[in-house]
C-alpha cells in the first residue's frame, strides 16, 4: 500500500525532565498511600485550600480528606 504524499517518520524521544519528575512524584504518592485499601479505584487530586495531593475514591467522594473543602468548587 502506498500513499499519495510522503509521511514523516516520528523521532524517538524519551521523557523530558519536568514531566518525568511529575510522573515519578505522582507514582510515589500513589504507592505510599497505605490508608486506601482499593487504590485502583482512586484518583489523585490537588486541593487548592490545603495545597496537598490527596487520594480520593473516584465515585462519591467530593471533599478533601485533610481539610474537608469541596473539591468540585475548586475546579
Amino acid at each position: 500500500m502506498q500513499t499519495t504524499f510522503n509521511l514523516i517518520s516520528a523521532r524517538p524521544s524519551g521523557l523530558r525532565e519536568p514531566f518525568s519528575r511529575l510522573a515519578d512524584r505522582l507514582n510515589d504518592f500513589f504507592e505510599q498511600a497505605n490508608d486506601r485499601p482499593q487504590k485502583s479505584f482512586c484518583q489523585i487530586v490537588f486541593c487548592r485550600n490545603c495545597r496537598q495531593l490527596q487520594l480520593i475514591q473516584m465515585k462519591d467522594e467530593y471533599s478533601c480528606p485533610a481539610c474537608q473543602s469541596d473539591l468540585v468548587i475548586q475546579s
